[in-house]
């Protein structure tokens, strides 16, 4: 699986899980907007899904997408509503996480996991499934699946430091979700920050400049 490295003055990395239909390169540019400094080492992976089998740099995916959601998304749709879907695609997607911090040799005191969309889904799943506790976890216009098990996992995790940021017009994946979601982290006692922005499925500065604030912060232990 390809991995683009960006190597910092620390031993602190941020691994980085682009959303559904991109690729490794996708979310390159926000290792020096979201760390000016240079401070982590950053790591962008590839999904293991080849979608249309145009290589490295076409489209790619963590997990396959239900198809029969897919009148969700668009004008009038509202966005995938996800809460009530198990978590098996997610699930699955875990052992590819394992294999990259193995890889690298990461320790999850030194690590911060996160993404956008599907790369966000499954930065929460591989951190409840592993009971892992990373530095911090940052999940750019995701989702809940699963709401159940959520509800269930989350308060073990207190404390948990996290970001989390959503459009409020994301005709990809709903907002009203990702409200719900952000209710789940507060009663579990997770310690960050929630960025609500007008716009829809992105990473507007607004949200480039919340993140680069939470990563300034966990440096610190």
């Amino acid at each position: 699986m390809k991995t683009i490295e960006i190597k910092g003055d620390s031993n602190l990395n941020v691994l980085w899980l682009h959303g559904y239909g991109a690729n490794a390169w996708d979310l390159l540019d926000l290792a020096e907007l979201c760390d000016p400094e240079g401070f982590y080492n950053h790591y962008f992976a590839n999904a293991p899904i080849d979608l249309y089998g145009q290589g490295e740099r076409g489209p790619r995916a963590w997990f396959p997408l239900d198809l029969s959601l897919l009148g969700q998304i668009g004008p009038g749709g509202g966005g995938l509503k996800l809460s009530q879907q198990r978590r098996e695609g997610a699930l699955a997607a875990v052992p590819e996480i394992d294999a990259l911090i193995e890889e690298h040799g990461f320790d999850e005191k030194n690590l911060v996991i996160g993404g956008f969309s599907q790369g966000a889904i499954l930065s929460l799943h591989w951190m409840l499934e592993k009971k892992a506790h990373p530095r911090g976890i940052f999940l750019l216009s995701g989702a809940p699946v699963d709401e159940e098990y959520l509800q269930q996992k989350l308060p073990e995790h207190s404390g948990q430091r996290f970001f989390q940021s959503h459009g409020m017009n994301d005709e990809v994946l709903s907002y009203s979700e990702a409200e719900k979601l952000r209710s789940f982290f507060k009663k579990a006692e997770f310690k960050g920050k929630w960025i609500p922005f007008k716009g829809g499925h992105a990473v507007p500065q607004v949200v480039i400049e919340g993140l680069a604030q939470s990563l300034l912060e966990w440096r610190k232990d």
